[in-house]
């Protein structure tokens, strides 16, 4: 449907950390594909976002990893295109649990009285 994609843009991949080499580089060559356009990622902004730390892929090598499968181009590939991305904005604050109010449904009468008096 290269009629639906040729607008896009920007592409945003988030849980990065789950995605492998080779699937990051198939990614990129079909972007290339059906935009006709032999640029990386077919010339699209691609956002990355997520924790390496947290889960691997379950299967193949993080796109971050050392590790290289020698005989593969596209391992060879995705490393090349995660090489690729220069800028990165690293957030060591944890902002999403402030100021949530709890859910009565899921917390005792006490623990969501105690949270609301935290927040007054």
């Amino acid at each position: 449907k290269k009629v639906a994609f040729n607008p896009i843009k920007y592409i945003f991949i988030d849980e990065i950390s789950l995605v492998e080499k080779k699937l990051f580089a198939a990614a990129d060559l079909r972007a290339r594909q059906i935009k006709e356009n032999d640029h990386f990622w077919g010339n699209i902004n691609i956002i990355i976002c997520g924790d390496f730390s947290q889960i691997k892929p379950v299967k193949g090598y993080s796109l971050f990893s050392k590790q290289l499968k020698t005989d593969n181009t596209m391992h060879k590939h995705g490393k090349l295109l995660y090489e690729k991305f220069k800028d990165c904005i690293i957030f060591d604050e944890i902002k999403r649990q402030e100021q949530i109010k709890p859910d009565r449904s899921i917390h005792s009468e006490e623990e969501f009285l105690m949270h609301q008096e935290q927040l007054e």
